[in-house]
């Protein structure tokens, strides 16, 4: 028995099957969870622009806030499969499933298994991670192409016989063709590249031409970044500054699930820096290039937030990975005068901690669109007569999606079908048509964050106006304000 079971741990402690565990269990658990909450947020919108015609695509990707990448995959994806909820998020899916892959192969190629195993938990718990995989959004492949990216350059600055200068160019090219933030990783990148020539006093010509290459690729996108970044310099973001850095701690949390594990990640990095600075120990390249992965993003985005807000967990999702790899190796470097029955019991400590606070609905806004888009219904049924006005108006994409998927589909005549309805969406009283109201009709006015696009509140002052009762119903954060027919 116990050779059986010696035998049985054996062949489950080798890399392939351990990889191939995080491989089903990331499976698993994002495939049960998929259809927990409908589309919201910018979902609908990132379907319903993924439906248009490359050319009508093209028009709305000048003015759009990410690169075209995650449009252009789930273009196709929807020609293929159609609109439905589960079925368009399962690109999302795919793509985190597959990041652990090179977690895994980084902390197992580089380090140890140890640091695979630790680093794999925590990303295979994240709640962050988990929503990302669930969202109709570019974040997951924002991840998978960074640690994809980074497990290519590891492998370029280890002395390795194989240099991956085309899987460089694969990787770089559409990282910033999925998100601007992707030049973060290629300035790292490029830091390391040139601490490595002034250390050796030579330039690798290959290196150099597969940047350049890389450069090259993304021309056709360089006037949109540019015309992207005047606009953002100049008008800001929908974003606030950090209140203090305490939202550094904050985004930790994110990162780790509670502020327990968040804690004990700080607790890690300190002890390991103490033991760093009193043995004197060197540090690997490898190394380097993860810290400065982890750090500079992380400080730098910060500050600048104070300018153009962008400290949020979604714009710092490829940092999250840093951060666990750095945990990993930090811990495994603490670990390594212990013997294996505490390194165990510290790496099941690690997973029951993590699994324990794994909440898959914690980091989802839960606005009940569903709900709402019901309460609607049942009220046009009552009076057919009855206007709908959506603010702002980018969230009509949620609400046409729950209230008639047929308009949805046909976005070049969706505004108008709503409107043969009644329903409008506007961004204050002065982009309504006055007529609309001349008539008293009832009105149900759906308030989505509406102080965003309309802070004098011109549409509340009106309906206070019109001196009517009214009824207010709240769905997650969505309200919905009912004036009956006068």
């Amino acid at each position: 028995m116990i050779s059986n079971a010696t035998k049985l741990i054996s062949f489950i402690v080798k890399p392939t099957i351990l990889l191939g565990l995080f491989l089903i269990i990331n499976l698993v658990l994002k495939l049960y969870f998929i259809t927990a909450f409908p589309l919201s947020g910018d979902e609908p919108f990132t379907v319903f622009a993924a439906q248009y015609s490359f050319p009508d695509l093209y028009e709305v990707l000048k003015v759009e806030n990410n690169p075209p990448l995650y449009f252009i995959i789930l273009h196709f994806w929807v020609e293929l499969t159609g609109i439905d909820t589960s079925i368009v998020r399962i690109p999302s899916l795919v793509f985190s499933v597959l990041a652990v892959i090179y977690l895994f192969k980084i902390g197992e190629k580089f380090y140890n298994l140890r640091v695979a195993i630790i680093a794999s938990i925590i990303y295979t718990f994240s709640s962050m991670h988990m929503l990302f995989s669930h969202e109709t959004r570019v974040y997951s492949l924002f991840t998978l192409l960074t640690v994809g990216s980074m497990y290519y350059f590891l492998k370029y600055i280890s002395n390795t016989s194989s240099k991956p200068y085309l899987a460089l160019i694969f990787f770089n090219a559409l990282l910033i063709y999925a998100h601007f933030f992707g030049f973060f990783i290629l300035f790292i990148q490029g830091l390391i590249i040139l601490y490595l020539s002034l250390s050796s006093k030579k330039v690798d010509r290959k290196i150099v031409f597969t940047y350049l290459s890389i450069a090259l690729l993304y021309t056709p996108y360089l006037s949109i970044l540019l015309s992207r970044l005047y606009l953002t310099s100049s008008n800001g973001t929908w974003l606030a500054p950090p209140g203090t850095p305490m939202e550094l701690y904050f985004m930790l949390i994110k990162f780790f699930n509670m502020p327990l594990m968040a804690l004990i990640a700080i607790v890690i990095f300190i002890y390991a820096l103490y033991l760093y600075l009193k043995n004197k120990f060197s540090i690997s390249i490898e190394t380097k290039t993860i810290l400065l992965w982890t750090i500079v993003p992380f400080f730098l985005m910060f500050f600048i937030s104070y300018t153009i807000p962008m400290f949020i967990y979604r714009y710092l999702a490829f940092v999250s990975i840093g951060f666990y790899l750095t945990f990993a190796i930090a811990l495994n470097y603490i670990l390594i005068s212990y013997s294996k029955k505490i390194i165990i019991v510290t790496i099941f400590t690690i997973t029951a901690i993590m699994a324990i606070t794994f909440d898959p609905y914690k980091e989802k806004d839960i606005r009940k669109t569903t709900e709402y888009v019901t309460k609607i219904k049942a009220l046009k049924q009552k009076d057919k007569d009855l206007v709908v006005l959506i603010s702002p108006s980018w969230t009509y994409y949620a609400f046409t999606y729950e209230y008639n998927k047929a308009y949805f589909s046909d976005y070049k005549n969706t505004k108008s079908k709503l409107a043969l309805e009644n329903i409008y969406a506007i961004d204050s009283l002065w982009n309504l048509n006055a007529e609309i109201l001349t008539k008293n009709p009832p009105i149900a006015y759906v308030d989505e964050w509406a102080e965003l696009s309309d802070p004098k509140k011109t549409v509340y002052k009106h309906l206070e106006k019109l001196n009517r009762p009214t009824e207010t119903f709240d769905f997650g954060g969505i309200k919905v304000t009912y004036i009956p027919k006068y």
